[in-house]
């Protein structure tokens, strides 16, 4: 034990010593010298083969508003799954290890710095009293909701915290900006409607596959396919590259890009089938603009869920 009350992975396996998962209850953790509050969650994850319980310190509001209209709805907005969310990741394993990690939008989860190792520490021992409150009380964090703020924790010096309400923060509006180049649409209306020519699209998120820099981008995929024949006719593999290129900006681009792949192949297909609300969503200003017919899918052949 250190002078701040344990080391990381203990107080993680204090935790687990309880034997209880608080599940989809949410707090706010507010501690000193930090501009974000974070938003704690500890749950199990029973139909995972390897990991026992995870939880999530989501940081800041947006993010804690992102994470729970995904939850109600995997395709509302740009978020495809919580790793794509600022903030920390701790695991329980089943091997009996447990682990934490830094997760920022477009890029590989990795292990802690110094300097976030000891925010987090701060994070999880919190986290850890709370625990056993919630235990003893399941609607310690109901406490405050009734006058419209959530139970949070903050911190008054180095060794004490307080409860505090803490006031609901409504969430941004969501904006869907989809521009098609007049020059593109332009082209693509001179190439041939094959009315018969059916093609399938994906666009998703691949964490298989990163970039070999020290903090690594995940990579997401744009792939097109013959439906006759399952035909590749346009693989494109990207990644973010923030400022200029943000995981709302390969979404947003995703119908534009389509556009100048048709133009490339040198026609416009009857039909595009797809399978993912979002990608339906996103692509319809495109038939605004040409006569084809999008059509939405539970699955497709050949395309695998990476996430």
């Amino acid at each position: 034990m250190d002078r701040f009350g344990g080391k990381i992975e203990e107080l993680m396996r204090q935790i687990e010593s309880l034997g209880f998962w608080p599940g989809y209850v949410q707090w706010v953790l507010m501690p000193q010298g930090s501009v974000y509050p974070y938003f704690g969650m500890i749950e199990a994850l029973a139909d995972n083969p390897e990991i026992k319980a995870q939880g999530l310190f989501l940081e800041g509001w947006q993010t804690f508003h992102d994470y729970n209209l995904w939850r109600h709805d995997h395709n509302y907005g740009f978020i495809s799954f919580p790793g794509e969310l600022p903030g920390f990741l701790c695991l329980w394993l089943k091997n009996g290890e447990v682990k934490a990690f830094r997760q920022d939008p477009g890029y590989k989860t990795r292990p802690l710095n110094d300097r976030e190792e000891a925010l987090f520490h701060k994070l999880v021992r919190e986290s850890f009293g709370l625990v056993m409150r919630i235990e003893n009380d399941p609607k310690l964090c109901h406490k405050y909701l009734e006058e419209g703020s959530l139970f949070g924790r903050r911190q008054v010096n180095v060794r004490k915290w307080e409860d505090v309400p803490v006031p609901l923060v409504q969430p941004r509006p969501h904006v869907e900006r989809v521009s098609l180049p007049k020059a593109d649409v332009d082209a693509a209306k001179d190439k041939p409607l094959l009315k018969e020519r059916v093609v399938d699209v994906a666009f998703r998120c691949n964490p298989h596959y990163t970039t070999t820099e020290a903090h690594s981008r995940m990579a997401y995929d744009l792939d097109v396919r013959d439906a006759a024949d399952g035909k590749s006719l346009v693989s494109i593999r990207m990644s973010v590259r923030p400022p200029q290129c943000t995981i709302a900006d390969m979404w947003q681009n995703l119908a534009p890009g389509l556009l100048r792949e048709f133009v490339k192949l040198g026609f416009v297909p009857g039909e595009i089938r797809v399978c993912s609300q979002r990608v339906f969503r996103l692509l319809r200003p495109l038939t605004m603009q040409l006569p084809f017919k999008l059509s939405l899918h539970d699955e497709l052949p050949g395309f695998e869920e990476y996430v």
